[in-house]
């Protein structure tokens, strides 16, 4: 089930990095090729992701963009044998997003839910609970939590699945009802 939801938005793991909301459209493009790199070197080295360069380390690689093998020294979180085997593929990854239209870059991430967001989070997903309870489903086939984020945010204009089709007869409504304080 989860590569099934993981495939719908193939190339978008960068935005789960903790922190990138807080990044430029731009940084967000750094970041995004980064971690493209990243995964791909740690695929062909048969090596874990970390080992190569931590989610943090990249991070910081997209908010500072160095461009030079001394000021790789600066990013905390970036060991110095990474640096000594992946520091200038990783200044050619970062020049090479500076030649990127703006166009090409990423929108920016929406920021964190606030505490009463996050209550609300909670009612939205017992509701989503209790109609999949109602269906005999598993709740993550009606919603994923960042669906029922989206709905938060954005109400019916949000234009994840749970907001057309079989999702939306059986919940959908419910779900808007409950967040418009209407239950």
């Amino acid at each position: 089930m989860l590569t099934r939801f993981a495939a719908r938005n193939p190339g978008a793991e960068y935005t789960s990095v903790s922190g990138a909301w807080r990044l430029s459209s731009e940084q967000l493009a750094v970041l995004r090729a980064l971690y493209e790199w990243r995964d791909e070197t740690a695929r062909s080295r048969d090596l874990p992701r970390n080992w190569v360069a931590s989610d943090k380390a990249l991070l910081q690689l997209a908010q500072r963009q160095p461009t030079a093998i001394a000021q790789l020294g600066s990013i905390d979180d970036l060991a110095p044998g990474s640096i000594r085997r992946y520091g200038a593929a990783m200044l050619q990854v970062i020049a090479g997003v500076c030649e990127l239209e703006s166009d090409d870059y990423p929108p920016t991430l929406p920021r964190p839910l606030s505490p009463a967001e996050g209550k609300q989070l909670k009612r939205l997903k017992a509701v989503i609970t209790r109609c999949a309870e109602r269906l005999q489903v598993a709740p993550e086939i009606i919603a994923r939590r960042r669906d029922i984020e989206d709905v938060l945010r954005f109400g019916a204009a949000s234009d994840c699945p749970l907001m057309s089709g079989w999702r939306f007869e059986e919940c959908g409504r419910d779900v808007l009802s409950e967040r418009d304080g209407e239950q």
